[in-house]
């Protein structure tokens, strides 16, 4: 376990994070996996930016997709839940 929510996995050979998984069964589709870790990673399609606010400067993203804040990824995460588990 790494967290209270959730638990890291890491390459065997260089250390590298590659996924993170939450602890509780019921948030198992927050589950991420670290796109350079995957075989074809340019194949990958990027939807949006979370967390954006806490960007280093000299990280530059897509300009056209959608920035979402600590904040609103919070809460974009909370509505996502309410709505997949509505009887919590």
């Amino acid at each position: 376990m790494s967290s209270d929510t959730g638990k890291r996995g890491f390459c065997a050979n260089c250390g590298s994070r590659i996924v993170w998984q939450a602890l509780a069964a019921e948030d198992d589709w927050l589950t991420n996996v670290t796109v350079g870790s995957l075989d074809r990673p340019a194949e990958a399609r990027v939807t949006r930016h979370i967390y954006a606010d806490t960007q280093l400067p000299w990280y530059h993203t897509c300009e056209d997709l959608p920035k979402l804040t600590e904040d609103d990824a919070d809460r974009l995460i909370d509505l996502l839940r309410a709505e997949l588990r509505p009887d919590l």
